[in-house]
């Protein structure tokens, strides 16, 4: 399982499976199509879904963009997203 570190703690994390996407999309928080309004819903869905209670519980009292680091890795694992640096190797 792949990991990332974020403020000194190694947060594990893994791709969302098809039924879970599916699930967010029906809920109005697919991915790929979020709003400044339902945009936090869908990060705290989508951390909720895949992270450990104790990875989760550890972003809660990190600063904000923890959590956007975590959920930026779900969703290059998820969807096969090749981060520009990677691109340019």
């Amino acid at each position: 399982m792949p990991t990332v570190e974020v403020e000194g703690r190694e947060v594990s994390y893994r791709a969302m499976t098809r039924k879970e996407v599916r699930v967010l999309k029906n809920k109005g928080l697919h991915p790929a199509k979020l709003t400044p309004d339902n945009s936090d819903d869908a990060l705290d869905a989508i951390l909720e879904t895949v992270l450990s209670k104790d990875d989760l519980e550890a972003l809660e009292d990190m600063p904000n963009h923890c959590a956007l680091t975590v959920y930026r890795k779900i969703l290059q694992e998820t969807f096969g997203i090749v981060p520009k640096e990677e691109e340019k190797n």
